[in-house]
């Protein structure tokens, strides 16, 4: 199952910390702890572009200048708080995040305190105050702790009533957190049940944007969902979705955007587009959550999929020609913008090929199979580079591995001549990074059950040996599982000793073993205690016929 992620533009929120700041990691402390408030500003705009730090002394900075006097330095603190929070959660909550904040929001947000004469200073208070909203969503969607502190918290029922209010100062960040703690908390379930109608008025009125009007009805979905409510799905949910999924981004940014922009700034074309592609990010979500489900039941959202749908969905997936030059250097959050749709719409393929049909009654398994490959070189070329979409490339690349790894699964049988694959998706193996090799390895396992040389043999071995450098747990998992599933033929005994396979195994088969045992997630170590069991059994079959 996948439930769709609120939505999130890394790129776009920071906006006022885009400037290259000219600060090494090394002096970073001395800025923040600076007496100078154009350095401590300084400091904490670095911070929110180096995105993750292993020095506590750095997360400390940032928490104590939350509470700086400088509104400068506080709206700064905060975005450098947003950017770590997704790594740094259980710290934040530690160093008792929350107890800065709340001043903040009481002062500002929960009363009606009369604003500041000077323009410049209101503009810095709102801006604070929306900041301090995004960062409480984003460390609730990471970490379920942060949900405790919300229980009958008067910030629920005072998010709503600015949404209801129109309040467009504060509306997107309240309709963003109040997405977020719909599912958790039975307090934020049942404003949202109890306003249904008056939320879903809102959506009729012209002065509001095509996202914040989706974001609207993924708050409505989150009651309807839950209660499996069709005909209020059809009615509220369904009809505004499918609106959205019509509209092709890519064509419009190509033929209209991309030529009233110029070098130097953006234009009401591009905020228009903008607020188009976030509209049909958030229906991708919705249509996800529709088609998620918790055990082997029937989604709800199968009931109103059709073979429309799912092509709007493969095309919306398919991102920019591959030949399209738009000039990401001078915009690059444009291409952000593309990346973390097509992210959005390949979540949506995953439930799809999870747990329904509809997709190969729409496409040949065959086609698909090829088009997630055209999807993994063209990403994996855009991310060996150094841009400021890298992070958001990674992402993407991730999904579209997931979602190959989902559709060989299940429709592996359907396609022939899997094994061609197999030295193209070692190569990916050996050379991505991180925990991108995973699904990889799981779908190289699918494809070398078709049937392998000798020669393609020795490249998946040394693939293997390349992409556990990093000794990644789960990697690792997966490496010694295909192992088991892919070299018991004895076909490939020779191989095994000419390369000293069983030798390096027996190593890492000791280091898996340790590392098992101090697992305390019980699913994933239930995952190694099998990998562990397989390679025994592997390594003492293979001594028995005379491979050593």
């Amino acid at each position: 199952m996948v439930k769709a992620q609120i939505v999130r533009n890394k790129n776009i929120r920071f906006d006022p910390l885009k400037t290259e700041i000219p600060v090494s990691r090394k002096g970073l402390k001395g800025y923040l702890r600076s007496s100078s408030v154009r350095e401590r500003e300084i400091g904490c705009i670095a911070v929110a572009n180096i995105k993750k730090t292993h020095d506590m002394k750095i997360i400390k900075l940032i928490v104590e200048k939350i509470s700086d006097s400088c509104l400068f330095v506080k709206l700064a603190a905060l975005q450098a708080a947003i950017s770590l929070s997704q790594e740094h959660s259980d710290d934040f909550l530690r160093l008792g995040v929350l107890n800065l904040i709340d001043p903040i929001l009481s002062q500002h947000f929960l009363a009606d305190s009369k604003m500041p004469s000077s323009k410049q200073e209101r503009k810095l208070i709102i801006s604070i105050v929306q900041n301090s909203l995004y960062l409480l969503e984003s460390l609730c969607q990471v970490n379920l702790a942060f949900f405790d502190s919300f229980q009958d918290s008067p910030i629920i029922p005072r998010c709503l009533e600015v949404v209801l209010a129109k309040n467009k100062n504060y509306m997107v960040p309240c309709l963003e957190l109040l997405n977020t703690f719909a599912e958790e908390n039975e307090q934020a379930f049942e404003l949202i049940e109890d306003n249904f109608e008056e939320l879903y008025q809102l959506t009729t009125y012209d002065d509001l944007t095509r996202d914040v009007k989706m974001n609207i009805i993924l708050l409505i979905s989150s009651v309807c969902i839950p209660s499996k409510q069709k005909q209020m799905i059809g009615e509220y949910v369904i009809f505004p979705c499918w609106q959205n999924l019509v509209f092709n981004p890519y064509s419009e940014l190509v033929n209209e955007v991309i030529p009233s922009l110029n070098k130097k700034s953006k234009n009401s074309y591009f905020d228009a587009w903008k607020s188009c592609v976030k509209a049909q990010e958030i229906t991708l979500k919705i249509i996800t959550n529709l088609l998620a489900v918790e055990n082997e039941e029937t989604p709800i959202g199968s009931y109103f999929i059709n073979n429309s749908m799912v092509n709007d969905i493969v095309r919306i997936a398919s991102g920019l020609l591959e030949d399209v030059d738009i000039g990401f250097e001078a915009f690059p959050d444009i291409l952000c913008s593309v990346f973390e749709l097509q992210c959005a719409a390949f979540y949506c393929l995953q439930n799809l090929i999870i747990n329904t049909d509809y997709l190969i009654r729409v496409v040949r398994p065959k086609d698909f199979w090829e088009f997630l490959f055209n999807q993994i070189r063209k990403i994996s070329c855009i991310f060996q580079e150094q841009t400021d979409w890298k992070e958001t490339a990674e992402e993407l690349l991730d999904t579209i591995i997931k979602v190959l790894l989902c559709f060989s699964k299940k429709y592996g049988n359907l396609i022939t001549g899997k094994n061609y694959y197999v030295s193209e998706l070692c190569n990916l193996i050996a050379h991505l990074p991180g925990l991108l090799p995973c699904s990889l390895i799981g779908t190289l396992t699918i494809c070398a059950n078709e049937g392998i040389t000798s020669d393609q043999a020795r490249i998946i071995f040394n693939a293997l040996f390349l992409c556990t450098v990093n000794e990644d747990f789960t990697t690792i998992i997966e490496v010694m599982n295909l192992m088991y599933d892919v070299f018991d033929d004895e076909r490939f005994d020779n191989v095994l000793t000419e390369l000293r396979i069983l030798q390096m195994m027996k190593v890492g088969l000791e280091m898996l073993r340790i590392r098992t045992s101090k697992i305390i997630d019980k699913d994933l170590r239930a995952r190694g205690e099998e990998a562990v069991e397989n390679s025994v059994a592997f390594i003492k079959y293979k001594e028995l016929h005379g491979v050593n």
